[in-house]
């Protein structure tokens, strides 16, 4: 499902290219005012297709237990709460998110002054906005289908983490400089659409990977729900204080950047922040055994305390630790950890891993295809030892 998933999203992002290209056309021949018309048999079209699915694929056994619940909601809500203001990696999350809501409303509240100084006529500024934002879903679509993934595999979230900040640093620095150049405002918006919705996007799930599954589809819920919105109100009590009380209206564009850049870096801070505790806390999980994907193994085994820690669970007794440890140091390119002494190991399953990854000598494997207990474990150690027709040694053992 993970896999899939920024496939299933990029539906939302051609949705919003199809309807920028048509909104542009049509807005031509039938107006700004028409085009609300236009909605109408989609949003039925859409609501349509919601009942489907609910009919189709919904569990009825959840929708009863929800039913009976009564008052659990509330009860499991203050749960949650509890839970987040409990953990510091999960405050920092609810930080970062905030701000990067509140980020975005003061940018496309910039965009929109420097458009409206360059168009003045109801149906141009539909016009553009709809061409704009149909190139910039073709572009997002474009980074997280073909390079999206492979940029978060490679760099890792520690990195990622920063790709979005730092180009809306350099865009709105661009922006206070040339205050009401069209093309300033396109390179500060565009950079924020493009990255937020392909690499940004995959970013942020990833944030979730250390929480705990019992309370991960709660916590986002609370976290996209509530502190998003109140986020987004938020942005919006400061920029009214901005642009009504403290700004003169010759040098709003100035002055809403510059706090802009201020919020950056304080997104930039618990950015970093974030990705410590990123690691302090999947490090804390590591003998749980969670599902990794290669890219955060590689972030987390990055020191040698963490490599001392693999190396101890190599050495553990238990039989899903040592499993778990060996496939992670193939993850990290370093087979070479699988000791020799693993193919004596009490578990069956341990002994035919280590037997397919440990470094073993011809002279070692027969001796494992005599002396083991196991009869697939002296298979495994034949095959190994000869992958072809045998040798006399081999027909001997």
């Amino acid at each position: 499902a993970k896999r899939i998933f920024p496939l299933v999203s990029s539906g939302g992002i051609l949705g919003g290219a199809v309807g920028g290209l048509i909104g542009a056309r049509l807005v031509k021949s039938i107006g700004t005012d028409n085009l609300m018309l236009i909605l109408v048999p989609i949003l039925l079209l859409l609501v349509s297709l919601v009942q489907f699915l609910i009919r189709r694929y919904s569990l009825p056994s959840a929708a009863e237990h929800g039913e009976q619940s009564g008052g659990g909601g509330q009860r499991a809500f203050r749960a949650v709460a509890k839970t987040i203001l409990a953990s510091p990696y999960l405050k920092l999350i609810v930080g970062l998110l905030a701000l990067s809501a509140i980020v975005t409303l003061i940018v496309d509240f910039q965009f929109k002054v420097v458009v409206q100084k360059a168009f003045h006529s109801k149906d141009e500024l539909t016009a553009f906005f709809a061409s704009f934002s149909a190139y910039l879903a073709i572009g997002a679509f474009l980074v997280q289908v073909i390079a999206g993934s492979r940029i978060v595999e490679k760099l890792g979230v520690r990195v990622t983490l920063f790709f979005l900040p730092v180009a809306l640093i350099f865009g709105t620095a661009t922006l206070v400089a040339f205050p009401l150049a069209l093309w300033a405002g396109g390179v500060l918006k565009g950079s924020d659409y493009t990255l937020r919705y392909s690499i940004d996007r995959a970013t942020t799930e990833l944030l979730y990977l250390p929480v705990p599954q019992s309370v991960k589809t709660q916590i986002k819920a609370i976290i996209d729900m509530i502190v998003q919105r109140l986020a987004d109100g938020l942005g919006g009590l400061i920029l009214l204080l901005l642009t009504r009380v403290f700004l003169p209206p010759s040098r709003v564009q100035e002055g809403v950047g510059v706090f802009n850049v201020i919020l950056l870096g304080l997104w930039l801070w618990v950015a970093w922040r974030t990705r410590r505790e990123y690691v302090a806390t999947i490090r804390a999980r590591i003998t749980d055994r969670p599902d990794l994907p290669k890219s955060t193994i590689k972030t987390v085994f990055d020191n040698q305390l963490s490599v001392a820690t693999l190396r101890s669970m190599l050495a553990s007794r238990d039989e899903e630790v040592v499993l778990y440890a060996m496939e992670t140091a193939v993850a990290l390119g370093r087979p070479n950890w699988i000791s020799r002494e693993l193919v004596t190991h009490p578990s069956t399953r341990v002994r035919l891993r280590a037997l397919e990854l440990a470094p073993l000598t011809e002279d070692e494997l027969l001796v494992r295809a005599k002396e083991d207990s196991n009869s697939t474990v002296r298979a495994s150690a034949i095959l190994r030892a000869s992958p072809g027709t045998g040798t006399p040694r081999l027909a001997h053992a």
